[in-house]
């Protein structure tokens, strides 16, 4: 009965808990600056549905539209529901959108600003017109100013095109897809189109937006024709005519850079955000290993285009590789945000601590009117020693290796000791010659045995490590020259470090820069340092493996040439004596 209730216990809480994993709401508007008068959409995406009786507190609530969707992963079924919410607000200045609960989930607030409405030509009545206003009357040169036409229209269209703003002494972004709510001007229901650009002027003084002109068809009323059949409508082509609007002409005043500011970091931004990261995180650095640095500039109110290169720092005991750049402007929350991420694989040639230097990024601040400076503070790395060998200082044993001795041996050598201790003891000198002489003998039949055994396992073992080597190399030098022939630059360095093997069989593991201290050629490292940047980099780059052929071939030479001219590891059995 107590396992009954504790399975029954158990299973309940799992339920709870996989309910409250599952529950999620996401809550977002389609424009956060409205005019008194003006509609907006509010998306609720929810597992659950959602209480919005809340809202009628400080807006009235005009009308919803649901839809779900319904998703199938290995085998587990999930649904989500999404509401449009059309919403008027009933009061002017900064409103709160409360938190929107759903089952047993709350959505953070979000917060608006609703304006008095503009002057436009609503007051006389018009049928459809143009409206054009920008967020600022005066900006810094290359700054931000969002300009935004709205097509006001109190009949039904059937086309239409709105010309975009054709400005040479500015660059000009899209702010996102055309946004559409509801209005009343003067009494009278107007439907409206939305249209936002970022536009950046490239010079200082008067900049002038010219009007931006809308033509298309509207339906006009074909009166007392269509009043005797209420399906005439449906039937008979409806009549249109052309209509052709502008919108108000524009005048902005664009000031120059200060004069203490530096032309070549001016950076004017409303927010800007220097930051790293790593590959792997936390970063082990070890020598000849890269590890991947990734620096990132966000910045709101410029494009991508118009955020620097960041260059690599120079420091001793470390390579980098800089990989191409990516760049993107986005919009967030409707505001513009250009992204620059640069990626650096950064390789360090020897162990120790090692000092990266702080990255400083001057700016201008817009909003708050002054130059300010961001950074990355320096930071001290441990590089490990690498445990290749030729990379790193090995622990080398002072006293070479002996040859083991034989049991052969060790057995003469003691019957000939053990024979001479009992003559001595014995006091008998006559047999003591006779003794030493059969030790003598017995000693040097031993170690002859030895010297002949271990002589042909030690030729038999030098031929044929001399015969795999010459085999291997062969393999890995034809396969060297394929890869650098079709300027492959990942199969030649997976084939020159198979040669590398070949020639050093002792090194575990060796690198390029293995090959590099061995080969001391600085037309091989410059050449090395190019054959990096290609393997690091994220994207296929163009190499010269002709070019790293010709280089590397005369290294391979000399060092394959000479462990002819050294003499074998092991002493002679019978050293000279001078």
């Amino acid at each position: 009965m107590v396992n009954v209730r504790l399975i029954l216990c158990w299973c309940l809480l799992f339920f709870l808990m996989s309910g409250v994993a599952s529950a999620k709401i996401t809550v977002s508007v389609d424009r956060h600056v409205i005019e008194q008068g003006e509609t907006f959409q509010l998306k609720i995406v929810s597992d659950d549905e959602p209480d919005i009786s809340i809202l009628q507190r400080d807006f009235t609530v005009l009308g919803t539209a649901n839809s779900s969707k319904v998703s199938i992963i290995n085998g587990s079924v999930s649904s989500v529901k999404e509401l449009l919410v059309t919403l008027a607000p009933k009061s002017i200045g900064t409103m709160l959108i409360p938190a929107i609960q759903a089952g047993k989930d709350r959505s953070a607030p979000i917060r608006i600003r609703v304006k008095k409405p503009s002057i436009a030509q609503a007051a006389q009545g018009a049928d459809i017109y143009l409206e054009a206003k920008t967020d600022v009357q005066s900006v810094y040169v290359q700054s931000q100013i969002i300009y935004t036409v709205r097509l006001y229209r109190a009949v039904d269209m059937r086309e239409g095109s709105l010309m975009e703003p054709d400005l040479p002494d500015a660059v000009v972004e899209r702010m996102g897809e055309d946004v559409t709510f509801q209005t009343r001007r003067n009494g009278r229901a107007y439907h409206v189109t939305e249209r936002r650009f970022a536009v950046f002027p490239q010079k200082s003084g008067k900049f002038v937006i010219p009007p931006t002109l809308f033509q298309g068809q509207v339906f006009v009323n074909a009166g007392k024709q269509r009043s005797n059949d209420p399906f005439a409508g449906f039937f008979q082509n409806q009549r249109t005519k052309r209509v052709s609007v502008k919108s108000n002409e524009l005048e902005i005043a664009v000031n120059p850079q200060p004069d203490n500011v530096d032309a070549r970091t001016w950076l004017p931004a409303r927010r800007l955000i220097l930051s790293e990261s790593w590959s792997p995180e936390p970063p082990k650095f070890k020598v000849g290993e890269p590890v991947t640095r990734t620096l990132r500039i966000e910045a709101e109110g410029l494009t991508a285009a118009q955020l620097p290169e960041i260059k690599p720092f120079e420091v001793n005991g470390i390579k980098q590789y800089a990989d191409q750049p990516t760049v993107q402007t986005v919009l967030q929350g409707g505001k513009l945000i250009g992204v620059r991420e640069e990626k650096f694989a950064i390789v360090p040639t020897q162990s120790g601590k090692l000092v990266l230097p702080e990255l400083r990024l001057s700016w201008w601040n817009t909003e708050m009117n002054q130059q300010e400076t961001i950074y990355i503070p320096p930071k001290i790395i441990e590089v490990a020693a690498s445990t290749v060998s030729g990379v790193s200082t090995e622990v080398m044993p002072d006293v070479a290796a002996k040859p083991k001795e034989d049991l052969s041996t060790k057995e003469a050598l003691l019957i000939g000791k053990e024979m001479v201790k009992t003559v001595v003891e014995a006091g008998y000198w006559p047999q003591i010659a006779v003794a030493a002489i059969v030790a003598w003998l017995i000693t040097g039949l031993g170690w002859l045995q030895y010297w002949r055994k271990n002589r042909v396992k030690f030729n038999a073992a030098r031929a044929k490590a001399k015969d795999n080597v010459a085999v291997s190399f062969k393999a890995a030098n034809k396969q060297f020259r394929e890869a650098c022939e079709k300027n492959d630059a990942r199969r030649a360095n997976l084939a020159l470090l198979q040669i590398a093997k070949a020639l050093w069989p002792d090194s575990a593991s060796p690198s390029l820069s293995f090959l590099s201290k061995k080969f001391g050629n600085k037309n091989f490292d410059q050449a090395v340092d190019e054959l990096n940047a290609v393997l690091y980099a994220s994207k296929d780059e163009p190499w010269d493996g002709k070019k790293f052929l010709a280089i590397t071939h005369p290294c391979l030479k000399r060092a394959r040439e000479k462990p002819k001219k050294t003499s074998s590891a092991l002493p002679g059995l019978y050293p000279q004596h001078g």
